[in-house]
């Protein structure tokens, strides 16, 4: 378990997708604009909480693997959605 929120976070450092047996990442209300682009290396995660966060950039391989069944994703950016391509 992870829990990062309500810290004023800008983005999260390389060095957390080495965390590869986190299961639970809690981000909400941070400053995050972007995730790692290793991010996806984080297989073990069952859930997270990205509410309250500016993303203005994800990858396609980022949104799709957040928005898998295996990932309880919850957040407030409606613009997630539209950031995956078809």
């Amino acid at each position: 378990i992870l829990d990062l929120s309500n810290n004023k976070i800008g983005f999260l450092p390389n060095e957390t997708t080495n965390l590869k047996n986190l299961l639970f990442l809690e981000l909400t209300n941070n400053k995050i604009h972007k995730l790692p682009e290793r991010f996806v290396n984080l297989v073990n995660l069952d859930y997270i909480d990205l509410q309250g966060n500016p993303f203005e950039e994800l990858t396609n391989e980022q949104c799709n693997f957040i928005l898998t069944e295996k990932s309880q994703f919850m957040s407030n950016n409606d613009n997630l959605k539209k950031m995956v391509k078809d």
